[in-house]
């Protein structure tokens, strides 16, 4: 059996699908409140350290037939994941090469050594074409995976969910991988946007029925990666941080963002780049432009003042006051709605409605 997470001294939120709890790792110190924004880059010292790269299929085999390759590669990852308790979420990087049993394998032992936290790699450029999703696949490459990692650990085991996969089928996946003893998910947006409203609201709905079926209101974990930050829009500086907002959608762990748009094309040579920094003040985004070389420095102050602000969240959350703190933000009121009609139950319609 995996370790799971444990939640303890849950305070939910009336308007919106916010908690805070305190987290233990099975029966060990590894604890941690949330929510919370994972730390990364040179933010070393955040409680949970979230690293990301990317895999393309010829790299996976070389490493199977070159040991200075998989030596390369060992390093490689042993310096991304510098954290006290450190997640390696992996990216299969190809949209057509469907790894063998064997680089699946290969995966899992290039992630385990490096990882606190075992996490299903996103297959996501695999299965996604033209707005299309094949679930079935994602299924089946997930369940591989699965299969190579539980031989190795009893770290605790986080599914990686693509929000491309359609909302009819989000109960399949929870079910297939409840049944397989996982209890904490993350949702890999891939640029899509947490805040739409429909998806989260049905991935809630069906998680919170199969937690009363399965009794694991006490171990379940939702984790968030490359979620929309907000659009840059030409002739405006601020932006809203949609991603940061994700605790309101109920993510306990928000995660960075690693991956372009989805089709987006950024072949253009530019010596200049858009960094965001975040205001605690607004929630909101400033954009400005910098050289390249100096973005990774912009972005990890920016995730040092997100991590420092989520304990005002879960003060507020405590206090029954993320309300007026939401409020007190510069996030726009179609923005809001949004957050307090994810939590909205389901209306009668009646006859008076159509009189």
């Amino acid at each position: 059996m995996a370790t799971h997470f444990e939640i303890q001294s849950v305070t939910d939120d009336s308007k919106t699908y916010a908690r805070s709890c305190h987290v233990r790792l099975g029966t060990g110190r590894t604890s941690f409140d949330i929510p919370f924004r994972a730390g990364s880059g040179n933010n070393v010292k955040a409680e949970f350290y979230e690293a990301y790269r990317s895999l393309k299929p010829e790299t996976i085999q070389n490493s199977m037939k070159n040991e200075n390759v998989a030596r390369i590669i060992d390093k490689d990852l042993l310096n991304r994941c510098n954290g006290q308790f450190n997640m390696l979420i992996m990216e299969y990087d190809s949209k057509e090469v469907v790894p063998t049993p064997r680089m699946v394998d290969q995966m899992s032992d290039i992630q385990y050594n490096h990882t606190d936290v075992i996490i299903t790699p996103s297959w996501f450029s695999l299965i996604t074409h033209d707005e299309s999703t094949d679930v079935d696949l994602y299924l089946k490459m997930t369940d591989e995976y699965l299969d190579a990692a539980s031989r190795l650990n009893r770290k605790p085991i986080v599914i990686n969910i693509p929000q491309s996969i359609p909302s009819d089928r989000i109960d399949d996946v929870l079910n297939r991988y409840i049944n397989k003893d996982v209890t904490a998910f993350c949702i890999d947006s891939h640029s899509r946007s947490l805040m739409n409203g429909s998806w989260m609201r049905k991935f809630h709905t069906t998680l919170d029925v199969v937690k009363k079926e399965y009794k694991i209101e006490k171990e379940s974990l939702i984790l968030s990666v490359n979620a929309y930050q907000g659009p840059v829009k030409k002739n405006e500086m601020a932006i809203e941080a949609r991603d940061f907002l994700g605790f309101c959608a109920g993510i306990d762990v928000i995660c960075g963002k690693h991956t372009r748009a989805y089709g987006s094309n950024n072949s253009e040579e530019r010596s200049t780049t858009v960094a965001r920094v975040f205001q605690p003040e607004t929630y909101n985004y400033i954009k400005i432009m910098c050289l390249k070389e100096k973005k990774d420095m912009i972005t990890d102050s920016s995730i040092a003042s997100q991590i420092k602000e989520m304990g005002n969240v879960r003060m507020n959350i405590k206090e029954d006051s993320l309300e007026q703190l939401l409020q007190s933000k510069s996030i726009s009121p179609g923005t809001m709605s949004t957050i307090y009609r994810m939590k909205e139950k389901g209306r009668k319609t009646t006859l008076e409605n159509f009189i």
